[in-house]
């Protein structure tokens, strides 16, 4: 019975530690959004940090298969996660948290461009009935 309570204690910890820290995020961007219409820096810092999230996995994959040993780590690795899969979705899901999303400032560059768009998971569908 302790132990239960001691994971529902945890887990209620880190619930509250992302909710403040979406709340710290939000509050970050207002201000960014705030500083960025003095200047127009936010696009190039916003690119820039979705480029390299976007390269982070692919450079880890490889630092990983260019280690001595070849794919024996990787596959040790790929064990250790997958005994330990509700810590790792956790994780991934907190990650998920901190995905760069799209901006007013890129809403706006969209329209006035003229370009269509349209639903595509990411993105509600703008109809009015």
């Amino acid at each position: 019975m302790t132990g239960y309570w001691l994971v529902a204690g945890g887990l209620a910890a880190i619930g509250i530690i992302a909710a403040i820290t979406v709340s710290m995020k939000e509050h970050e961007e207002e201000v960014a959004e705030q500083q960025a219409e003095k200047s127009g820096t936010e696009e190039v810092i916003s690119d820039a940090t979705a480029q390299a999230m976007m390269q982070v996995p692919l450079a880890l994959l490889g630092a990983v298969f260019t280690i001595p040993g070849g794919a024996t780590p990787a596959l040790k690795v790929a064990r250790i996660l997958g005994r330990n899969y509700p810590l790792v979705l956790l994780l991934v899901l907190i990650g998920a948290l901190f995905w760069p999303t799209r901006t007013k400032a890129e809403d706006a560059v969209a329209g006035a461009e003229g370009a269509e768009q349209k639903p595509n998971g990411f993105q509600p569908a703008e109809t009015l009935h």
